[in-house]
């Protein structure tokens, strides 16, 4: 009997091996190696690492990099890539706040501008890194240019730098890397000093243009051009806290799919959902950005009412005529809905009525929104129907009967065809020692009290208290869960 032996596997493996001894390997530096790298590149990729055998990843890593070293595209960005193991110089790793490994930094002219956590593979790496090289910050050869840039865009942060090389400038450029996508960033260099002054665009804002370096956020509002600057010491922080407080101060049209970026930004937003064709929608602008100015601790969104129907639906307010307004906490992640003393939208729009319940809601005095059903004023059929309100009460009494509840989703197509499943089953067993009762999970999506995660669910809460209780599991036809409710059904 003969044995055939694949030499194809081998052969791979020896073809690697040659390819992997071809790379160019990525040195290890110390701590003065690693400066000297910074002082002569522009742009140097780290991995921090550490030499202990139990980091597997750190060794996965190592491979990743000696591949970016080598990679072709790469080489023609210019980046320089380097290992340094922080088992040799721990306290070079604090300073530059590594705290896990494996760990990248990217630095730009030696200043790190971006860090990444854990292993990857080479490709992910690649995108990382190319995503890292995009223009962060658009240079702008004249104030006319930055005019143009600013004319064209609603919200627009630009500096004003009389050197380009500078720390701050640098400063910039970091937070850029930061923020890059909540905002639009552009910096001007202004070599003559007094020219500038002269120009039509900074006689405009001299009170903001005056002292340089500056950042000045540039918006398109209601009423016009708006202008902010900053006056603090040139830092990521201070420059990104004077965005994000700025920001909030403007009134701000969101379009579809830009709002959960902007309440990412923003502890508080309040987002007025307004017909664009109103006759008045023109003097709602002006009056809301004057209220964004001048209520603190509250950023103020608009948007047009017809692109966001799923919400409006949410809050069961999609059939209202006049505008409407919500507050999202993105702290407690609750909604408030502005509603008059009867409980329904104002039809006529008034500020003051406005301003008036956000600050109720600043200082806690407004129940939040909870999404719910109002419950039946009477029951008929072999199934009573539960809503939020009434839901906790129900499944934690000391009743005398069996209750078997069916969690739900009215838009989900197996909770309703499951559904008939429930109420023919009802209809045969119901008696006033089982009870047979439903919850929309769609109408009333956190009932107090329920722990239901996936749909459709029937639970069987047994008598004496309610609380106890078994989840039926099988096919979902009327036979099984017959024979599952007869078998937990206490004996009489």
């Amino acid at each position: 009997m003969s044995v055939l032996v694949s030499t194809a596997a081998p052969q791979e493996q020896e073809k690697e091996q040659e390819q992997e001894d071809a790379l160019v390997e990525v040195p290890i530096v110390n701590t003065d190696g690693l400066y000297t790298v910074l002082d002569a590149h522009d742009r140097v990729l780290v991995l921090w690492t550490t030499g202990r055998r139990t980091c597997a990843q750190c060794k996965t890593a190592s491979k990743v990099v000696n591949q970016l070293a080598n990679d072709a595209n790469l080489q023609e960005e210019n980046i320089h890539v380097v290992i340094f193991d922080c088992d040799r110089d721990v306290e070079t790793c604090k300073t530059h706040k590594v705290t896990t490994y494996p760990h990248f930094t990217f630095f730009l002219d030696g200043f790190g501008v971006y860090e990444k956590d854990g292993t990857t593979d080479h490709m992910s790496m690649n995108s990382w890194i190319r995503s890292l090289l995009v223009e962060k910050v658009a240079i702008f050869e004249s104030l006319s240019e930055a005019e143009d840039a600013i004319s064209s865009n609603v919200e627009y942060l630009i500096g004003f730098f009389e050197d380009l090389e500078s720390k701050p400038y640098r400063s910039f450029l970091a937070t850029a890397y930061k923020m890059f996508g909540e905002f639009k960033f552009g910096a001007l260099e202004v070599k003559d000093v007094d020219s500038f002054h002269s120009e039509e665009f900074f006689l405009m804002f001299p009170e903001h243009l005056e002292k340089l370096p500056t950042v000045v956020l540039f918006h398109q509002g209601a009423s016009g051009l708006k202008a902010h600057h900053y006056d603090g010491n040139f830092s990521r922080r201070g420059i990104r806290e004077f965005a994000e407080q700025s920001s909030s101060l403007l009134l701000t049209e969101i379009r579809a799919g830009q709002l959960s970026a902007h309440i990412h930004r923003h502890q508080k937003t309040c987002i007025a959902y307004l017909d664009y064709e109103d006759e008045h929608h023109n003097l709602m602008l002006l009056a809301l950005e004057e209220l964004a100015e001048n209520l603190q601790g509250v950023s103020f969104v608009y948007t047009q009412k017809s692109l966001h129907k799923a919400d409006l639906d949410y809050f069961g307010l999609s059939d209202t005529s006049g505008p409407v307004f919500t507050l999202f906490d993105s702290g407690t992640r609750n909604h408030f809905v502005f509603l008059n003393a009867n409980g329904d939208v104002p039809e006529v729009f008034d500020v003051n009525e406005l301003e008036s319940w956000l600050e109720l809601v600043l200082s806690n005095r407004v129940a939040k929104y909870v999404k719910k059903q109002k419950a039946p004023e009477t029951q008929t059929g072999p199934v009573q129907v539960l809503v939020h309100d009434t839901f906790f009460a129900a499944t934690h009494s000391d009743a005398a009967h069996s209750l078997v509840i069916l969690h739900y989703l009215s838009t989900c197509q197996y909770s309703m065809e499951f559904r008939t499943v429930f109420h023919e089953v009802a209809a045969q067993l119901a008696s006033d020692e089982l009870v047979f009762a439903e919850i929309d999970f769609e109408k009333n999506p956190n009932p107090p009290g329920a722990r239901v995660f996936n749909f459709p669910t029937v639970r069987m809460h047994l008598p004496g208290l309610l609380s106890r209780q078994v989840t039926f599991v099988g096919q979902r036809t009327p036979e099984n869960l017959t024979e599952f409710i007869l078998e937990n059904v206490p004996e009489p």
